[in-house]
């Protein structure tokens, strides 16, 4: 199964109903003895708020690291203490190894799990971990082996020690041993011969965990999918068959003798609806083209019920990865396509699968998918770009401290909000664009040092990119019950840039253990900050904390994802920052939608342009000064507004209102020009900045 489509459906699943809420004060009662707390943190209602107390911005951070790691002997479960630890980042972990060697094994249990929750990960705590799978105590070795997971492919060399343990007499060790290897599947693939056995184990929790680290392997566990069958037909089978369906999908087209198994799942009504076996249907492509009498029979009978569910998704998704075979649901999908009132998701499902199974008769309805990508590169501008003067070392210490004062970071803003999602640019304040929003919560507050770091542009960028895996806390903290997903992958980008478009293209593994996806609160890092930074300067929304309506809050952050860090710098790193900045942004001015003449709909083609825009006038005033100004003199300026969006190729009074504030070359004239030339009143509201 495609890794980010896993990732995205396994956040969805993490359905909440309770209000976010984003602290920046670390807790409500700092006279509560230190005891008290401790004994807080066993309570579901109030661990948040223990957490706060007890962490490294509560008001008991200098006496609570020995007193959390002493309370493992007492607490029934060590989640929330772990996570308290790990709030402290690196500056733990040598309590935590001395713990490890401690002679009560609870102690040594929550030392070792709390280990795996330090970010950024280190291939450091690996050797003492092995060790711990080594110790007498189940619950050691469990707690051994879950961290292992969590700090992910940083582990491999763990591998060899966690495939032993997948033979451990106790069932938590060896389903720990399991989602654990399933972090590594580059590992995992030489533990085939002892993941398969597990399928058949009696414990659910192991079963699931062999499932998932076979779907981490993907089309190399080809040899699993015999056994994978069999659990699928096996009406006691102990685990999930949603796990095992997602299993086959990721081994794709090497399942295709799965296909009457999966066919008979989504009959099956007594196991209800298979999400997963249609979706593994359509991994396996065209050699699944027996399927597609009973996936029209099922997308017959979802249409008469309630065309607006989600399981048509998937059928749909199968019918057209099929392909041409799959010729028979056309007149189904064109009808399900002109039903009033369809999600706007599932026409876009329905296209691709047009496209996929008919592409002549998907020319001829005009649909939008692929082809045509529906967006195109104009001529990109040849700027020169004047050598700067070289950063000297006193340069280099300021912006350094700069990035060290985002520890001090304690209010909600763009990108670091529980409350509301948006864009913005923080030298440029009046830019804003907000997304989403919940009524009521906190103001979003930019502070002095991370609009300083943003107008830096390139000269920051470099040191931005160096300070991803900076765990240090900030006083920023965003709280819920049922917080949603910790790393994810990188959401925006444009897919006309070459370099942005390689990188992000390439298969996302997963980092995040499912089990994992769940937590009450999250202290926002340096690094985090970091990101958000980035984003601002190159032109991308990397948000560390979103709000998605409605109540769910999700983190990117690439402390709790290495692939994310990773390919930042892949992207974003170069001798040269400016040049590379500059030819970004070139390409996104570059970028517009391929318009059919009658409507722009140029939501994400139009902010690429207008972003660049606002960043090339002022990070590189001189040279692209001009090139806008000519641009700015040559708009349509008539009233009827999508006609003059169409023909000057983004969303006019934006675009304008983006860039008045500009006294670069040319622009302050081109806009002087254009007052003249209308009585537009939103296009005149869009020129006052200039005044």
């Amino acid at each position: 199964m495609d890794r980010r489509l896993f990732c995205c459906v396994a956040l969805m699943l993490v359905v909440v109903n309770r209000a976010a809420a984003q602290a920046r004060q670390p807790a409500d009662n700092p006279s509560k003895p230190l005891d008290k707390w401790i004994d807080l943190l066993k309570d579901e209602r109030l661990s948040v708020k223990a957490r706060q107390a007890l962490g490294p911005t509560g008001p008991h951070a200098k006496l609570a690291v020995p007193v959390i790691i002493d309370a493992f002997k007492k607490l029934p479960s060590s989640a929330v203490a772990c996570q308290t630890l790990a709030d402290y980042g690196p500056a733990v972990v040598p309590e935590l190894l001395k713990a490890i060697a401690r002679p009560e094994a609870k102690v040594r249990a929550g030392a070792a799990e709390a280990l795996g929750y330090i970010r950024p990960r280190s291939v450091k705590l690996v050797p003492p971990l092995i060790e711990a799978l080594k110790d007498a105590s189940p619950e050691v070795r469990t707690g051994a082996a879950r961290s292992l997971g969590r700090i992910g492919r940083v582990a491999s060399q763990a591998a060899p020690s966690l495939m032993v343990a997948l033979k451990d007499g106790h069932a938590e060790v060896r389903q720990a041993a399991a989602r654990a290897l399933s972090m590594m599947p580059g590992e995992a693939k030489e533990a085939l011969g002892g993941l398969i056995p597990l399928l058949k184990d009696k414990n659910e929790g192991v079963c699931d965990a062999a499932a998932l680290a076979l779907q981490g392997i993907g089309p190399e566990a080809k040899a699993a999918v015999p056994a994978l069958i069999e659990a699928l037909r096996d009406k006691n089978y102990a685990g999930s068959s949603e796990e095992i369906t997602a299993a086959l999908a990721a081994i794709g087209p090497a399942a295709k003798q799965a296909v009457p198994a999966l066919v008979a799942s989504i009959k099956d009504v007594s196991r209800g609806p298979s999400f997963n076996s249609a979706l593994a249907l359509g991994h396996i492509g065209p050699d699944a083209k027996a399927a597609v009498p009973t996936l029209i029979k099922v997308l017959k009978a979802a249409k008469s019920d309630d065309h607006n569910s989600y399981y048509p998704d998937a059928v749909i998704f199968a019918l057209g990865k099929i392909g041409p075979d799959s010729k028979a649901a056309v007149p189904l999908l064109v009808q399900i396509r002109a039903l009033d009132g369809i999600r706007p998701e599932i026409g876009y499902v329905i296209a691709d699968a047009l496209w996929r199974i008919d592409p002549k008769l998907a020319a001829k309805m005009n649909l939008g998918g692929d082809p045509p990508i529906g967006i195109r590169l104009r001529k990109i501008p040849a700027l020169k770009l004047a050598p700067g003067p070289a950063l000297t070392q006193e340069r280099k210490k300021h912006i350094r401290s700069l990035i060290a004062t985002l520890a001090d970071s304690s209010n909600p803003d763009f990108g670091l909000s529980a409350s509301a999602t948006g864009q913005a640019f923080a030298p440029l304040p009046g830019q804003e664009k907000l997304n989403t929003f919940l009524l009521g919560e906190d103001r979003l507050e930019t502070s002095d040092v991370f609009r300083a770091l943003v107008a830096l542009g390139a000269e920051a960028l470099p040191f931005l990119l160096d300070a991803l895996e900076d765990g240090t806390p900030t006083r920023l903290t965003v709280t819920r019950h049922n917080l949603m997903g910790l790393g994810g992958y990188i959401r925006e980008e444009n897919p006309l840039n070459q370099r942005e478009s390689q990188v992000l293209s390439k298969p996302w593994p997963l980092e995040i253990d499912p089990a994992d996806l769940q937590a009450d609160l999250y202290t926002v890092k340096v690094g985090d900050v970091c990101f958000v930074a980035i984003g601002q300067i190159v032109g991308r929304r990397y948000l560390a904390v979103r709000y998605i309506p409605t109540a769910i809050i999700a983190i990117t952050s690439p402390l709790e994802s290495d692939e994310v860090r990773k390919r930042v710098r892949e992207i974003w790193s170069s001798k040269d920052p400016a040049r590379r900045l500059l030819d970004s942004l070139l390409i996104d001015y570059a970028t517009e939608a391929n318009a059919d003449g009658k409507s722009p709909g140029w939501y994400d083609e139009s902010d690429l342009q207008i972003a660049a825009a606002m960043r090339l006038l002022y990070y590189f005033p001189k040279e692209s000064g001009p090139l806008i100004a000519t641009r700015l003199r040559s708009f349509d300026l008539s009233d009827k507004v999508e006609g003059r969006d169409v023909k000057n190729g983004v969303r006019t009074v934006d675009f304008i209102r983006a860039v008045a504030w500009s006294r670069a070359p040319g622009i302050q004239e081109a806009l002087a020009a254009i007052a003249k030339r209308t009585d537009d009143e939103t296009i005149r509201e869009a020129l006052a900045p200039a005044k």
